[in-house]
């Protein structure tokens, strides 16, 4: 099992559809860019995506980063998931 965390600027960019559109799968993360090189089923057959948090779109920006790399730290994914920062 895999972990990726990402900010809410994924979300308000679109990027996190692109995780789920099958003609890309990436989300332009470069872990997925490899493993897309094994073929797409690969993806689709081994990975699943959760939303953890959802902010008001006020919130500040440094809250959500914070709230984020809390997420890293929970499921480790610097060390053990999709993760690079």
């Amino acid at each position: 099992c895999a972990c990726l965390v990402g900010s809410e600027m994924c979300i308000r960019d679109r990027r996190w559809s692109s995780y789920a559109d099958v003609t890309n799968l990436t989300g332009g993360n470069k872990a997925f860019e490899e493993l897309k090189n094994n073929g797409a089923d690969y993806i689709v057959e081994n990975f699943s995506y959760s939303i953890l948090e959802i902010f008001d779109m006020r919130t500040k920006r440094e809250d959500i980063i914070q709230r984020e790399s809390y997420w890293k730290r929970v499921f480790q994914t610097i060390k053990y998931g999709m993760n690079n920062n």
